[in-house]
């Protein structure tokens, strides 16, 4: 793309986070059609086995009490009900990602304290699967060591996040990881210029955010849009493709 000659209809595709259907269900359609593909791994995930949403459905999932109280969040969240369950996750979900991961952590304990612990079971993929997927060719990038969203950290906190993840992906493939997928994605909110230059302060060549869109010769190269294929209807999916051609074309 920088050199003018991307070819055309040129199709990049991307996975966040790290999930064990990653591995499990992506993994064999994409090796049954030949196609290239780059995962960003938040590593903390790989670690542990899980990350901190993961921790909340799991909470939700498992407790018999009949409410999460307004410390949490501010407001009582119900759980009587699957569906109460459902939209009490949606709500908790919604407040902690945009808390720092210090706060969130401490939230998260007291509604281990409320819903009482669970043993947490393993939904990210292991450090064994990571490695496999580069030894069959595929990508990896980053995606900050805890999930976070950079907006919500300091200086010097983004700059762990995005040194440790670095760190920790390569020492593992033993392979350069020179892109990023920033949490969440959407520039100018969830990070901005200057998480951009952090990236490249360590030595990171791209970053791509979730604001919808494809990505042409002059755009910029820490600001990559992405979009979630996740129209199933064909010709709705088809649409969405047309959009962002006429957009850029």
């Amino acid at each position: 793309m920088a050199e003018g000659n991307l070819p055309t209809k040129a199709l990049v595709l991307t996975f966040d986070d790290g999930y064990q259907d990653n591995f499990i269900n992506a993994l064999p359609v994409l090796e049954k059609h030949r196609c290239a593909a780059t995962f960003f791994i938040a590593s903390k995930g790989i670690e542990q086995g899980y990350l901190w949403n993961d921790q909340v459905q799991q909470l939700i999932i498992a407790t018999e009490a009949e409410k999460i109280s307004k410390e949490i969040t501010g407001v009582v969240l119900p759980l009587h009900s699957k569906q109460e369950k459902i939209q009490s996750f949606n709500a908790l979900i919604t407040y902690l990602k945009f808390l720092d991961q210090n706060t969130r952590t401490m939230k998260i304990k007291l509604l281990e304290d409320e819903l009482g612990a669970v043993i947490y079971k393993r939904t990210m993929m292991t450090a064994s699967q990571v490695k496999q997927l580069t030894d069959k060719g595929f990508m990896l990038g980053a995606h900050t060591h805890n999930h976070t969203i950079l907006s919500t950290e300091t200086k010097q906190v983004t700059i762990d996040e995005l040194q440790t993840n670095k760190v920790y992906l390569e020492t593992l493939t033993r392979k350069e990881i020179d892109s990023i997928a920033f949490p969440n994605g959407l520039y100018n909110r969830d990070y901005n210029k200057e998480h951009c230059g952090a990236a490249k302060q360590l030595k990171f060549r791209f970053g791509f955010s979730t604001n919808d869109g494809g990505a042409f010769q002059h755009t910029p190269k820490f600001a990559l849009p992405r979009f979630m294929p996740f129209r199933r209807n064909l010709s709705l999916f088809s649409l969405s493709i047309a959009k962002i051609a006429s957009e850029n074309g």
